[in-house]
Order: C-alpha cells, then sequence, then structure tokens
C-alpha cells in the first residue's frame, strides 16, 4: 500500500482557532471512527483542547464510540453562551481520558433532530475560542443548511470514503460539486481519507485512486482495516494496531497542516 503523506501539521502553532469537518457522501464510510481518532491523535501529540463536536441529526454513535456519556448538549451549551472560561465549560462538556472534550447534538434523539444551523452557529460562538482544535463529527451527505454552515465554517475537510469504486467516485464527485458552489480553495485544502484498507488486499487501486484525487483535493490517506474498529463499539486508541495509529496521525497532522494554511 503506498504510504500516506508526510506533514509536520502536528508541530506547527496554533494562533487562531482551527474547525476540521469530517464529511461522507453516505453512511457506514467510517466518519465517526475517523473523526475520534483525529481528533485523539492531535490531543496527545499538542497537549492542547481539542473538541470534538457531533453534527449528525440522527443521534448517532459518537458518544458510544468514545466510551463516555454526555452531560450537555449543543443546544444547552447554545442556551447558556460563552461563560467566558473553559473552567465553567469543564462542568458541562465531556471529557475522555486522552484529552478529547465531547459535545453531542443532543441528549435524545429527538433533541438530536432538532440541531440545526441556529443552534450550531450558537454552540460554536459559545465554545469557539476555548478550542485550539475544533473536529466535527457530520452526518451523510453535504446538503441543508446546516451542512453549509458547517462547510462555510470549516478551515479543511476530510471526506471520508469507503474503498469501493462507488464510494470513491461519490467523493470525487463531491469534490468537484464543492467547485462548482464556490468551494474551490476549502476543497483543495481537503483531505480524502480512504478507511478499512485490507494492505494486503486492497479492494481498489490506491495508486490510481491517489492519481484521481490529485487535482481535486490537498492529499490522499489511508487507514488500514483494523480489528479493534470492526465491532464499531468503544474505540479506545490504545487498543488500535501500530499502523493504525500511524495512519491516524498521519491523518491528523495532513489536516491540520491544511487548516492552517489559511489566516
Amino acid at each position: 500500500m503506498p504510504a500516506n503523506p508526510v506533514s509536520n501539521g502536528l508541530e506547527l502553532p496554533i494562533h487562531t482557532p482551527r474547525r476540521i469537518s469530517v464529511v461522507g457522501m453516505k453512511g457506514g464510510v467510517g466518519k465517526t471512527t475517523m473523526a475520534i481518532m483525529l481528533a485523539t491523535a492531535a490531543a496527545r501529540a499538542r497537549r492542547e483542547q481539542v473538541l470534538l463536536l457531533d453534527a449528525d441529526t440522527t443521534y448517532g454513535s459518537l458518544m458510544l464510540r468514545m466510551g463516555i456519556a454526555p452531560v450537555a448538549s449543543s443546544h444547552d451549551i447554545a442556551q447558556m453562551g460563552d461563560p467566558g472560561s473553559l473552567d465553567v465549560l469543564a462542568g458541562a462538556i465531556s471529557r475522555n481520558n486522552d484529552g478529547v472534550w465531547v459535545l453531542p447534538t443532543g441528549r435524545t434523539p429527538a433533541q438530536s433532530a432538532a440541531f440545526g444551523e441556529a443552534t450550531y452557529v450558537q454552540a460554536m460562538r459559545a465554545v469557539y475560542r476555548h478550542f485550539p482544535i475544533t473536529v466535527s463529527d457530520c452526518g451523510a451527505g453535504m446538503a441543508g443548511t446546516l451542512m453549509q454552515r458547517v462547510i462555510s465554517a470549516s478551515h479543511s475537510l476530510v471526506i471520508a470514503t469507503a474503498p469501493s469504486m462507488d464510494s470513491v467516485l461519490a467523493s470525487h464527485n463531491a469534490l468537484q460539486w464543492l467547485d462548482s458552489i464556490g468551494y474551490e480553495a476549502l476543497a483543495r485544502r481537503s483531505i480524502v481519507a480512504i478507511g478499512n484498507v485490507d494492505i494486503n488486499n486492497p479492494r481498489i487501486d490506491l495508486a490510481e485512486a491517489r492519481q484521481r484525487f490529485a487535482p481535486l483535493c490537498r492529499a490522499v490517506v489511508t487507514i488500514p482495516s483494523d480489528p479493534h474498529l470492526a465491532p464499531g463499539s468503544h474505540l479506545r486508541y490504545d487498543a488500535l494496531a501500530a499502523p493504525t495509529v500511524r495512519a491516524a496521525h498521519d491523518l491528523a497532522a495532513n489536516v491540520l497542516e491544511a487548516a492552517l494554511s489559511v489566516p
């Protein structure tokens, strides 16, 4: 399997907070897995505050995968507003042992379903300045007013892709769509992340995929298949195989470098 691109992004200084969004054209392509690995790799490498924000209105599996219970939701934080200090936020936002703070769309499915553009904007205003890095775990697709707002607020995107021709094509089309609606610069700062890749027998031609994506995005990163990720339960970073950890580090470094390439 071709090596992932080398980046020193995790060593670069952050002068103003960066917002990174993990998107995918359909469910089941590993968005939440990649968002967790990206946020964890960044938190471990930098020892800075990293927020993992759930932007999925379908009451996704983020909290389950993180192994922690929600304290407050984005609705609660939006109503509270910026408390003025991280110490106050610390009583309302869950945090795991890796130092990743996690904010769900809702504490119930109904509350998640009600998460929309206005709540996202108000919640981000409340937390933005307290976290040098915010990673948003988005729902499937990029249509709708909520996703338009999330995309427009992002310094870089991770486009999660399964190792299949239809998923690669959908991601390729998404990058072209970003170009067509005025987000060409953001597309060029995007990282395509191909997950669950069988190192010994990849289902697609990875070299061809990299060549196809090269004119449209910043880099392509591959995440190898890992037995620990297969059950879709609590993701424990220390239980990942060494190649998976290296890939998570590569993903975080590349996307942060891309996010820091703009003011």
